[in-house]
């Protein structure tokens, strides 16, 4: 079953703690390390997710900055990380954030610091633009006497700039995260190729890829001091990239071309500490800082070298090209953040006049259709609406008016826009319609006069609105031809149902539309109409509003507005290439659009391109980084792309503390169920059942029906892989309840899925094939064959459980036919591996083989590492069964490798515990304990405990410890029984009974007993065949050598065809012990020759001598005589 992700809104809340066993995020008033208690979220940054803190030791507030968990990861990196935070924490200075110290809590590491309650540079900086001077002097001074500690101690800043620039009481400049930028260059934990450091803020030098020292921080100075007068940086007119180019090549111009009305001194400070030769800047912060105090700059040094360093410039330039052409990739993550050419233009929501509820639907149709209109300018970008209001409640909140008007550029900044269009409805003294239209743009300091439109109904206001807004657009640099019509009396009632649908109302908003069929070549109005309708469930209505989108004639206006919902019309059809054809030529005609983009990533993970969804997504939040719908779609499909760890550690946070902050409830609901789900696949089951219990508890609060019978579907498949079966009952019963209620079928199929998961983790098979049918005939009756093929893998997989290996074949063959029909080759790599495993039980070892070395190649050709690691997994439990233990032990290593990389501590455990096994049946007890002691500390599910101690009592067995064996395969039974493991249990009691037969025999004949009373387990060949040999050697212990020929020959009849068989030499002994005195014992015994030669020198290096040796003692243990 595949957890429910959802492609729902976006989600969002507070910072997350997550890695290794980790909790998914820290609350307030939790205590770190025994210290640190948890006072508030600040934010998050590139190193991490930062708190405000109360350390309970010193009594005092700190700022805590939980690391990225991949930093611990690398030990020699961690170690130099450390070095260089301890290094740093001596900078002692009034102008320094000082680090306190570095600690660990629950295998997460972060640092503790001053707690600094301010600003930052950088936000007023975006407030103010342009600062005093005097302010800008006293700033520059507190940045100088904090490097000058800073650098008295040997470290270099690398990365200042005005986000690590914090300003307390009367701009008292704090620097922060000092020694971090050189850490991270000096460990290799930045990207390959990258140069660190933002890309505003790059010396010369650091953009060369030269040695760096002090005097890099100066020009970073210099660029903020240039900044906070000149209201921009030098060189702001091009690219970032053209902009670092030119500081290689020359100075900026002088602050005095800006500023001609500051002092003197002023300039020469600037241009000193810009100069492209380090040597010719300030030599230390000390001299800066002298030069400040005094007022008077002393000349540099004279340029004797200026010719040879210009050539050397050129030189750096070309080859500056060079490293751009072999690495665009690097290129482009060096200047993610950079602002780029295109216009960015917000339209905030527009407002009106409370008192008059009739002006709010009329704003609300003018808004979305200046939103379309504005969208059919290739050049530009218009932000998405919820985007714009996820911005707008985290920085202005309910400000209107002036307050709002001078929180501008923070609403600009926080929505990644760099032109805002505003507008007001209100009526005037005859009761006219008045429409008034602001704009602002953050490069510049006017605010030009506003567009006032009027009229005296709202069809008539529409009118004067259409004749005046393009010509408006187009002188501030928008280029549209027209706005889109709307039908006489449209108006209103399509701002009512978009009004509706904005609350989640759907039925009032087809209500609000009424009966009647919208004009055709109303884009607005058809797509209003075909959301209400899917949102309200009514699938004729809407299916017949989608022919109306798809219809040859009248064609839709042209614009991204109408493509984008022809896409959508498309994507819900059965033709995917027409859509994606549509898609690919929209995307051409509007590259700049995001809703295109975002549809064009999510179309693409939904038809099983996960890395192509990835990579838009990845260069979608490089130029937006904080979009949280972004964001959660990037860790939906990373977390469906077998990524579950960057997902929960850093995508699917930051669209959580962005939603969070911005307060949208439904949003975090959604972003904790998809945290759920990687916690899940990372076999992290508590940290997955939390996130699902507090989405589920949201979404109850919201109203939400359909959300929460998603959530609470996930949260009943965590309660059974914890055991808590009937807590997992009881919950999808509710659900039950609730989707009868809301006659959501396809939801119902899916809960008749889940039942039969749950029905699977207690062991009755035949309970999970009754559940799987019966979500089949729903989903054949939905007729969704992706879903389809799904259950029919689901009954294939239980009648194989079941020993139904014919029915079993047969659904999965249909399965196949399936995802063949469309197209998805993931799922046809599965079925086949599926299919490996039957081949495996029916004793078809060569086509199981065949099968499961086809699905590796597969798998590795598409870079799928969890099917990889599967395939290696199934690969190494044939060679375990045919006693290639060699190659057993290398593909259970490859498959931990692969689950180690992707921290699937699931996959991990399996392999690990596949390495015990192989390393019991050599015969190595250190080399089970060594694969035992490695597992993770939290194995993913009792069964696996069970196989624990199963390989815990081969190794006390080994080592000649018969009682610790006995005890601990009574305790691998007992939570094997408690997993409803049938099989695993039926293996526990085998080696129980060969133990007791090794022994005295004591108990071994009930065990056999209740063996052959639930022979059903031992339809699976191998398994069957190890009874058999145990059932041969108790026949033969008794003098029972009738029985233990017929034994001998439905062994033989039943491994005919199985070239290989980890058991043959013994099994062949035993037969010969048993048909002793006839023709047929030679044969018996030639066979088990051949077996055993086979055997021992296909076995490791080193391990010949001890499996012999294993093998005569087995052979002793079975063969002789004893009365049972």
């Amino acid at each position: 079953m595949k957890p429910d992700i959802g492609a729902g809104p976006s989600s969002d809340a507070a910072a997350t703690q997550t890695g290794h066993g980790a909790r998914s995020e820290l609350r307030t008033g939790e205590v770190l390390a025994g210290r640190f208690r948890i006072e508030a979220l600040v934010g998050i940054g590139g190193m991490g997710v930062v708190y405000r803190a109360f350390d309970l030791s010193l009594e005092i507030e700190v700022a805590l900055k939980l690391l990225r968990p991949e930093l611990a990861r690398k030990p020699e990196a961690f170690r130099d990380f450390r070095q260089e935070l301890l290094l740093a924490r001596q900078v002692s200075s009034p102008h320094v954030v000082r680090i306190h110290d570095i600690a660990e809590h629950e295998g997460r590491w972060f640092i503790s610091m001053d707690c600094i309650r301010g600003e930052s540079l950088e936000r007023l900086r975006d407030r103010l633009r342009k600062l005093p001077p005097e302010r800008a002097v006293a700033i520059t001074r507190g940045l100088l006497e904090g490097l000058v500690a800073a650098h008295q101690r040997g470290v270099v800043h690398r990365d200042l700039k005005p986000a690590n620039i914090l300003l307390g009481d009367g701009d008292h400049a704090y620097i922060t995260d000092f020694g971090i930028a050189r850490i991270l260059g000096s460990t290799g934990m930045t990207q390959t190729g990258v140069v660190v450091g933002t890309p505003e803020y790059l010396s010369p030098e650091q953009a060369r890829g030269q040695r760096v020292d002090a005097r890099s921080d100066l020009y970073a100075v210099g660029l903020i001091f240039y900044e906070m007068l000149a209201g921009e940086l030098p060189f702001s007119g091009g690219t970032p990239a053209e902009a670092v180019v030119q500081r290689i090549l020359r100075p900026p111009p002088s602050l005095a071309r800006a500023r001609p009305d500051l002092p003197g001194w002023m300039h020469a400070l600037s241009d000193r500490l810009l100069k492209v030769d380090p040597a010719h800047r300030f030599d230390s912060a000390r001299a800066a800082l002298q030069a400040l105090d005094a007022r008077r700059v002393p000349r540099p040094p004279l340029d004797r070298r200026r010719l040879a360093f210009a050539a050397a410039a050129v030189l750096a330039v070309a080859g500056l090209g060079g490293w751009i052409a072999l690495h665009p990739d690097a290129l482009a993550r060096v200047f993610a953040a950079a602002r780029t050419s295109t216009a960015r233009v917000g339209i905030v929501p527009f407002a009106s006049d409370a008192s008059d509820a009739s002006l709010a639907p009329i704003a609300r149709v003018l808004e979305e259709q200046l939103r379309d209109a504005m969208r059919a300018d290739a050049s530009a970008s218009v932000v998405l609406r919820r985007r714009l209001l996820d911005a707008r409640a985290r920085t202005v909140a309910d400000l209107e008016g002036d307050a709002l008007q001078r929180r501008l550029p923070d609403l600009a900044n926080a929505s990644g826009a760099d032109r805002l269009v505003l507008a007001r409805l209100s009526r005037d003294d005859s009761r006219g319609l008045v429409l008034e239209l602001r704009w602002f743009a953050t490069a510049s300091d006017t605010r030009p006069e506003p567009l006032v439109v009027k009229g005296d109904t709202p069809d008539a206001l529409h009118a004067a609105w259409r004749a005046a807004m393009p010509r408006w657009l187009r002188e501030r640099g928008i280029g549209i031809d027209a706005l889109p019509a709307t039908a006489p009396d449209a108006l209103v009632r399509t701002g009512e149902a978009l009004l509706a649908l904005d609350r989640g109302e759907p039925a009032l908003a087809l209500q609000a539309l009424g009966a009647r069929a919208p004009d055709p070549a109303d884009v607005l109005a058809l797509r209003v109409r075909f959301d209400a309708e899917d949102a309200a469930r009514q699938s004729l209505a809407w299916q017949a509003t989608r022919e109306r989108v798809l219809a040859p004639t009248p064609v839709l206006e042209p614009g991204p507005a109408a493509a984008t919902l022809r896409v959508r019309a498309l994507m819900a059809g059965d033709d995917p290439a027409v859509a994606r054809t549509a898609l690919d030529q929209a995307r051409s005609a509007w590259p700049n659009d995001p809703e295109l983009a975002l549809l064009d990533a999510q179309a693409r993970a939904d038809a099983g391109e996960g890395e192509a969804a990835l990579a838009l997504l990845h260069r979608y939040v490089q130029g937006d980084a904080q979009d949280a719908r972004a964001w959660f779609l990037l860790g939906r499909s990373a977390i469906l792309q077998g990524q579950a760890q960057p997902a929960v550690d850093d995508y699917l946070v930051r669209a959580l503390v962005l939603h969070t902050r911005a307060g949208n409830a439904a949003a975090e609901a959604e972003t904790r169920n998809a945290l759920g789900i990687g916690y899940e696949r990372l076999g992290q089951l508590d940290a997955a059942s939390e996130q699902y219990a507090r989405a589920a508890a949201m979404r109850e609060r919201l109203g939400d029906r359909e959300g929460l019978a998603k959530t609470l579907r996930n949260l009943a498949i965590v309660q059974a892989q914890r055991g808590e079966r009937d807590e997992a009952e009881a919950t999808l019963a509710r659900v039950r309840g609730m989707l009868e209620e809301l006659g959501d079928r396809a939801s119902l199929a899916d809960l008749h899925n889940d039942r039969g998961v749950i029905a699977e983790e207690r062991g009755d098979f035949a309970a999970a094939l009754a559940a799987y049918r019966e979500a089949l005939v729903l989903r054949q009756q939905l007729d969704v064959p992706d879903l389809v093929a799904e259950s029919l893998n689901n009954v294939a997989y239980a009648s194989l459980q079941l020993g139904e290996f014919d029915n079993a074949l047969v659904y999965w063959q249909q399965a196949g036919a399936l995802y063949q029909s469309v197209d998805d080759r993931n799922g046809l790599l599965r079925i086949d591996q599926n299919i490996g495993l039957l081949d495996i039980a029916r004793g078809r070892f060569a086509e199981a083989g065949e099968r499961l070395r086809a699905s590796l190649r597969l798998a590795t050709d598409r870079q799928l590492p969890e099917e990889t690691s599967v395939a290696h997994v199934n690969l190494a439990e044939l060679a375990l069964a045919e006693g290639r233990h060699a190659d057993a032990l290398a593909h259970a290593a490859s498959a931990r490798e692969i689950a180690t990389r992707r921290t699937d501590l699931r996959t991990q455990a399996e392999a690990g515990l596949l390495e015990a096994r192989t390393a019991c049946a050599l015969g190595d007890a250190a080399a089970v304990e060594a694969a035992l002691a490695a597992l993770p500390t939290t194995l993913a599910n009792r069964e696996q405990d069970a196989i624990r101690l199963l390989a815990d009592a081969c190794r006390a067995e080994l080592v000649g410890d018969r009682a610790g064996a006995a005890a601990r395969l009574e305790a691998a039974h007992a939570a094997a029984r408690d997993a409803h493991g049938g099989k695993l249990a039926t293996q526990i009691r085998m080696r129980q009974a060969r133990l007791a037969l090794a022994g005295d025999g004591v108990g071994a004949a009930a065990l056999l007993e209740e063996i052959r009373a639930d022979e059903a387990r031992l339809r699976e060949v191998p398994l069957r065949l190890d009874w058999l040999a145990i059932e041969i050697s108790a026949a033969l212990r008794a003098g029972d050598r009738a029985t233990a020929v017929r034994r001998y020959r439905e062994a033989l009849a039943l491994s005919k065809g199985i070239d290989r068989l980890a058991g043959a030499a013994l099994l062949h002994e035993l037969g010969a012990r048993a048909l002793a005195g006839t023709p047929e014992a030679d044969i018996a015994r030639e066979a088990a020759a051949r077996a055993r030669e086979r055997l021992f020198d296909d076995a490791p290096p080193g391990s010949r001598e001890r499996l012999q040796a294993l093998f005569e003692r087995r052979l002793l243990e079975q063969g002789a005589p004893h009365a049972i």
